[in-house]
C-alpha cells in the first residue's frame, strides 16, 4: 500500500482505500490516463481528482476498485501528492505519489506547404 492521509470519515458499506497509482509518472503535456487502484470507490457518486493543485480533467469509475484518471497538464517536471475526493465528502490524499516528465511546452503550428 502506499501512503495516504484519509481526510474525513467513511460512511459507506465499507471504507474507501487507496492501494496504488499505475503508473506512477506521465509527460508534464497531460493527456495519458492513470489508474487509481483501490477498495470500496462508490459506482453511485462521483470522484474529484487533483494532481498537486491541477485537477484532472475527466475521471471514470471503473468499478469498486478501479478510477481512471486523466492526467491534467503540469508547468514544469515534478513530484506531486494526488487528492481524491468523493461527492460525499471523503477524501484522501496520496504522497507524493506521481511524478510529471519534462515540462509541458505549448502546442505547435502545423508545418507545411498550406494553400488558401
Amino acid at each position: 500500500m502506499i501512503g495516504l492521509i484519509a481526510l474525513s470519515g467513511c460512511e459507506s458499506s465499507g471504507e474507501m482505500s487507496i492501494v496504488d497509482v499505475e503508473p506512477r509518472e506521465a509527460p508534464a503535456a497531460g493527456g495519458h490516463r492513470i489508474a487509481i487502484k483501490g477498495n470500496n470507490f462508490r459506482t453511485d457518486i462521483g470522484y474529484t481528482v487533483y494532481f498537486g493543485s491541477e485537477r484532472s480533467p475527466a475521471v471514470t469509475i471503473i468499478d469498486p476498485e478501479t478510477l481512471v484518471v486523466e492526467v491534467p497538464p503540469h508547468d514544469a517536471a515534478s513530484g506531486v501528492d494526488i487528492t481524491v475526493s468523493a461527492d460525499n465528502g471523503d477524501a484522501f490524499r496520496i504522497a507524493s505519489a506521481f511524478s510529471f516528465k519534462g515540462a509541458a511546452s505549448p502546442t505547435e503550428a502545423p508545418t507545411g506547404n498550406l494553400k488558401y
